[in-house]
């Protein structure tokens, strides 16, 4: 493979990406200033804005707020989309690296539970 570094060497279970959500939860990770500068959409110097924080895409899904990152190498593929006002958050590994394939199955799941 040719793009393992930071972006693709990380090797993780769903457990361990639980525990993540948890810390981030907790707020033992992050204080709640560094939480909202994170997961606060980024001004451009032209004074536009773009829905992505620090790492993460900021959107909504059928009006609950989405906070998520994927990313994908060669033949996987994974997503933690988190619904923080909902209490939730889903995660999913793959081992596809079809486009988009992790984020459309984790926020299928979210709309199941969400109650679409």
């Amino acid at each position: 493979m040719t793009d393992l570094s930071g972006a693709g060497a990380i090797v993780s279970t769903v457990d361990d990406m639980a525990r993540w959500n948890a810390s981030l939860d907790s707020q033992k990770l992050l204080n709640a200033a560094s939480e909202k500068e994170m997961w606060t959409p980024l001004k451009l110097n032209d004074g536009k804005t773009r829905d992505y924080g620090f790492g993460w895409f900021l959107n909504a899904l059928n009006g609950h707020q989405n906070i998520g990152h994927s990313g994908s190498t060669s033949g996987f593929s994974a997503s933690i989309q988190r619904f923080p006002k909902d209490g939730l958050a889903v995660i999913v590994l793959t081992n596809s690296n079809e486009d988009g394939v992790a984020t459309k199955v984790a926020q299928e799941i979210a709309l199941i539970y969400l109650g679409k």
